[in-house]
């Protein structure tokens, strides 16, 4: 039952970050490609039906999945191998698929390192323009010539898909 964890401390959680760390170069060594490396977050009750859709879709393109998370907080990491021309296209539309599916099953679209540069779409996405607006007037007021972080999260102006969002 997706209920029922136990949490690691002392040396056992050590070992624990040691493998979580060593996935991305297991990855790499196991697909022997480049690894497009992205996560989600839903809420425990959907993690077992979660990663088996994203195990079926995967499957369907011929990729076996490999996933490494702190599943205690449902948060997974997925990693999609490709190769140069259309492979990094097909990990970027299994990505896509994956948010859906974590947005539909009530959770985020990143559960850990947060935004950044790689998913400011998929923010979007998640909260609506509204909300980024609010964000980005909140960003502007404290830090009116952009220094912290600048383009991380979202961009100080609206993109174009939030520019026509707004317009409807």
């Amino acid at each position: 039952h997706a209920s029922n964890w136990r949490s690691a401390e002392g040396d056992a959680l050590d070992e624990l970050w040691q493998a979580r760390r060593g996935c991305y170069f297991a990855s790499l060594a196991y697909y022997q490609s480049k690894v497009y490396f992205t996560d989600g977050c839903v809420p425990m009750e959907h993690l077992p039906h979660c990663l088996l859709e994203t195990d079926r879709d995967f499957e369907e393109h011929g990729i076996k999945m490999m996933v490494c998370c702190h599943i205690a907080d449902g948060n997974f990491h997925v990693q999609l191998p490709y190769k140069d021309g259309q492979g990094l296209a097909v990990a970027e539309q299994l990505e896509s698929r994956l948010i859906d599916r974590v947005l539909a099953l009530g959770g985020t679209v990143s559960g850990e390192h947060g935004v950044g540069l790689g998913k400011k779409a998929k923010i979007l996405k998640e909260h609506g323009w509204k909300s980024i607006d609010t964000m980005r007037r909140i960003k502007r007021a404290l830090d009116p010539h952009n220094l912290m972080n600048p383009g991380k999260v979202f961009d100080v102006e609206p993109s174009d898909l939030e520019k026509k969002l707004s317009s409807l």
